[in-house]
C-alpha cells in the first residue's frame, strides 16, 4: 500500500505544477478593456478638426494601447499582444505626426490594430 501511497502522491504533485500556468493566468478582460479605450480616443482623434486636440487624443490612445499590451501579456494571451503592440507603434506615429492629414492615417492604423487586440484577447478569456 505504501508504494501506490507515493505513486499517487507523485501523479498529484505533477497535476498541481501542471495546473500552476493555467491558475496563473488571468483572464484577459482587462486586455480588451484598455484596448477598447485606445481605439475610442484613436476614434475620436480622426474625426477632430483641431490638429493639437487630435495629438492629445492620440497620447491617450497611445497610453492605452502601450497598457493592453502590458495586461494581454500578463493573461498570456500572445496575439493581443502583438496586436497591442501594433497599436501602441501606430498611435505613436499618430501622435508624433507633424500634420492632421499623417495624424489621421496612422490614427487608423491604430484603430484597426485596437479592434484586433479587442478580438483576441475577448478569444483568450
Amino acid at each position: 500500500m505504501p508504494a501506490f501511497g507515493t505513486a499517487t502522491r507523485i501523479v498529484l504533485l505533477f497535476a498541481t505544477v501542471a495546473a500552476i500556468p493555467l491558475v496563473a493566468r488571468a483572464d484577459c478582460s482587462d486586455a480588451e478593456s484598455t484596448a477598447d479605450d485606445s481605439y475610442a480616443y484613436a476614434r475620436r482623434a480622426l474625426h477632430e478638426l483641431d490638429f493639437d486636440s487630435a495629438q492629445s487624443l492620440m497620447r491617450r490612445a497611445r497610453d492605452a494601447a502601450e497598457e493592453a499590451q502590458s495586461e494581454a501579456e500578463e493573461c498570456g494571451c500572445d496575439d493581443a499582444a502583438s496586436y497591442a503592440d501594433d497599436a501602441y507603434t501606430n498611435a505613436r506615429r499618430a501622435y508624433n505626426a507633424s500634420n492632421l492629414r499623417e495624424l489621421r492615417y496612422y490614427a487608423t492604423r491604430a484603430m484597426k490594430a485596437a479592434d484586433k487586440v479587442r478580438d483576441a484577447a475577448s478569444s483568450c478569456n
